[in-house]
């Protein structure tokens, strides 16, 4: 019986046999540049791409013809397969999110890759290549109609607009360009893009005469040792500014034009540059939230926020670590928050710490770890070595303990009605909630060294840990209040679960 969340029987747009032939051909470029080379004087080359390209036409072209999606019975069925059939019923109330991908040559002809995840799986339930973006939207709305509420006028302001225009069922918040380039001011980023470049430059031989030594060497020498500083000074701030300016470019293109759209219970992320991706998110599945802020961000008074859902992992993990807001005052976070789950409110959050103890454990670690590092090289160094090496581990040494002293000052724990926060970071802050209810696991382990100082590890683990593992993992907390804390989660989730249960009979 045909209902209003039926789809009728239909094929993928035509352009999906173009784009499967290039994504097959990129495979068979080497081969048949070998065969080009190898067989420059005569034509042959042309015949084996011609035998190679054929066979690939066909098949391409039968599977297109056999690949079907609809909806019906509350169910997404997509039937494939060329000579082994295989139909796949995806429940339309396990579907997580409807992302898609738009490279350039998608967004010339208004198309998109489709993914459509649950949280069963790692991999997607299903990947329809390619859909027009008419078909998309329609799949997406019939996919989560019954989350949807009404949606009033659209409110469209930007991220410098009063908090309280965010705290409706609907809003379009754009991420203009400023605001992007603060998240971009990460030297970490800049510097493992400049590592790359470096190690391809060295593989090609192009850094055969750089050397380290030399050029402290040609800055120590000379009539001018002033002038030589006064290079050796540029050429240091100009690498800054080298990794600066990559780890902004970076940034910039993945998530150029980032705009979060809220209509009715579902969130969805567009971002992007070359390639143009839309994620969709139904809030009530949302798994773990993270507010975030570097130093950068923290002397600005803004912050980022993650959320992950129960769902897969891919190649490309902004589909599952996703930005609800790269960048966002911080007057923004609460509605932000908010529209996740109202329950939410950081101001009434009861942090707990850990015991001194636990702190002088940090200590003693980071003391370990200074000396098994420091003594041995000490043994193999020349006499001018191990004195200066001597002399510089009393302050390597406190620098590490005083690290070790802010980390465990830092890190701290609360457990409240809207779900078990994490708290973490020196220099980078970082809150982690996991939403009451939402809830895979609780683990409370001890190790030797733990049981002798009355110590456990709790961690909990949500829908959307993924190979990521524990989204709340605290170590040296009390064996004690952890054992009680898990039994206290573990009770509220069976009597959610119950509340459920009677909700829906």
């Amino acid at each position: 019986m045909s209902t209003d969340r039926d789809l009728e029987e239909r094929r993928l747009h035509p352009s999906s046999l173009g784009f499967s032939l290039l994504k097959h051909l990129r495979q068979f470029l080497a081969p048949i540049a070998i065969m080009f080379f190898v067989s420059k004087e005569s034509d042959s080359w042309q015949i084996y791409g011609t035998v190679l390209l054929i066979p690939l036409m066909v098949y391409e072209a039968w599977r297109y013809f056999n690949l079907r999606y609809l909806i019906a019975d509350g169910e997404l069925i997509v039937r494939e397969g060329v000579i082994f059939k295989n139909v796949r019923h995806v429940p339309l109330e396990r579907i997580q999110s409807i992302d898609s991908t738009q490279n350039f040559l998608h967004r010339l002809l208004n198309v998109a890759d489709v993914r459509v995840e649950t949280a069963g799986n790692t991999e997607p339930e299903a990947e329809l290549r390619v859909l027009s973006i008419a078909a998309r939207d329609q799949l997406r709305g019939i996919v989560f109609s019954a989350n949807e509420a009404p949606s009033p006028e659209a409110v469209n302001k930007e991220a410098i607009q009063p908090t309280t225009q965010l705290s409706g069922p609907t809003f379009d918040f754009h991420l203009p360009a400023p605001e992007l380039a603060l998240l971009g001011l990460n030297p970490l980023k800049g510097l493992a893009i400049l590592g790359v470049g470096l190690g391809l430059a060295g593989q090609l031989g192009l850094l055969e005469n750089a050397s380290i030594g030399g050029f402290f060497k040609t800055l120590l020498s000379g009539a001018s040792l002033a002038s030589n500083f006064a290079m050796g000074v540029a050429v240091v701030f100009a690498v800054g500014l080298a990794i600066l300016l990559l780890s902004m470019a970076a940034t910039f293109v993945g998530l150029h034009d980032f705009t979060l759209t809220r209509t009715g219970a579902e969130f969805r992320v567009q971002c992007g540059l070359f390639t143009r991706r839309t994620t969709t998110v139904p809030i009530g599945r949302v798994q773990y939230v993270i507010v975030r802020a570097n130093p950068i961000l923290r002397a600005l008074n803004r912050s980022s926020i993650q959320i992950e859902t129960a769902g897969g992992k891919n190649e490309d993990e902004r589909h599952t670590q996703r930005w609800l807001m790269p960048v966002v005052r911080n007057e923004f976070v609460p509605s932000l928050l908010h529209a996740i789950d109202p329950a939410i409110d950081l101001e009434c959050v009861d942090w707990q710490a850990l015991t001194p103890r636990a702190g002088r454990r940090r200590l003693f670690r980071a003391l370990r770890f200074s000396l098994v590092f420091a003594i041995p090289p000490l043994f193999f160094l020349e006499s001018w070595g191990a004195l200066v090496l001597a002399l510089g581990q009393p302050v390597v040494t406190g620098l590490l303990l005083a690290l070790a002293h802010k980390t465990h000052l830092a890190i701290g724990w609360a457990s409240s009605p809207f779900g078990t926060l994490m708290r973490t970071g020196v220099f980078t802050k970082s809150i982690g909630i996991a939403l009451a209810g939402r809830v895979q696991a609780i683990t409370v382990q001890s190790s030797p060294f733990d049981r002798r100082y009355g110590h456990a590890t709790f961690r909990i683990d949500t829908a959307g840990a993924g190979r990521e593992g524990n989204k709340v993992s605290i170590e040296f907390m009390s064996r004690d209040v952890a054992v009680r804390l898990r039994d206290q989660l573990l009770w509220d989730l069976e009597h959610k679960r119950q509340d459920d249960g009677l909700v829906r009979a």
